[in-house]
């Protein structure tokens, strides 16, 4: 885990540090250094958050490319960051290239779906599918008709796989997933109901929660109980106590 982050915080720096230079490029004026000096940490340089750097020295620039791009001028940090820093445009730049630590020859491949929940579980923790309803691989999360949005974001074609194939996959993996994030602002209630149902299933928790990101996506309104915390401390035990027989 530990490498896992060091990789990740070099990732989220050259990540942004690539993104600034094709939008300085560009005209859009931005710095790097200064942003940097912001945050305690390169992780936080998310796509957000450049978004937001871009806010105030940009906003004309910025609303003629909305207005060319998604139809409407309106200039908020959401647009910029799902419009002009969209996975399909030209300033956006994969965390992927980037992981690795200083002295690696070259990026190290992301760890598996099988690796990701080891490394939880050898942590203390149990895994939990994060806010499913805006996984755009989801078979389910398939927008209708010929365009394929989230939100003001397009979404690339890709290979789609459904929601009962992704759960048992997670469930297929060391000592498996122990629930579902089924409250999240950014569920609608058909998703909640869904994803709740799955989750009930397949014997599941079911969790709530507000993928905080930064302040325009600041909505703490959703917590999970306290009935549902006491569970996921007695799952952790029971897991860790079934991974001590295994030793």
């Amino acid at each position: 885990l530990a490498m896992h982050n060091r990789r990740m915080e070099h990732a989220n720096e050259w990540r942004a540090r690539s993104m600034v230079d094709r939008l300085q490029k560009r005209g859009y004026r931005i710095s790097y250094e200064q942003m940097r000096a912001a945050v305690s940490s390169p992780n936080a340089l998310t796509r957000e958050f450049i978004a937001k750097q871009l806010l105030g020295c940009n906003d004309e620039r910025l609303r003629k490319a909305l207005a060319a791009l998604a139809g409407s001028g309106n200039v908020t940090v959401d647009a910029v960051r799902n419009v002009i820093l969209a996975r399909n445009r030209e300033f956006y730049v994969s965390v992927e290239q980037f992981y690795r630590i200083p002295g690696e020859p070259a990026a190290a491949p992301f760890p598996e779906l099988a690796q990701a929940v080891e490394m939880i579980l050898e942590n203390g923790a149990v895994p939990v599918l994060s806010h499913p309803g805006r996984y755009g691989f989801l078979a389910e999360n398939a927008p209708q008709g010929k365009a394929e949005r989230h939100g003001t974001q397009i979404i690339p074609k890709m290979r789609r796989v459904t929601a009962e194939q992704l759960v048992g996959d997670l469930l297929a993996c060391s000592d498996g997933l122990a629930g579902i994030e089924v409250f999240n602002r950014r569920h609608n209630q058909s998703q909640v109901q869904f994803w709740q149902e799955l989750a009930l299933r397949y014997d599941l928790l079911y969790t709530a929660g507000t993928d905080f990101h930064g302040e325009a996506n600041n909505f703490l309104g959703i917590a999970p109980s306290e009935d549902v915390i006491q569970r996921l401390y007695d799952v952790r035990r029971q897991v860790c106590q079934r991974r001590q027989r295994k030793l």
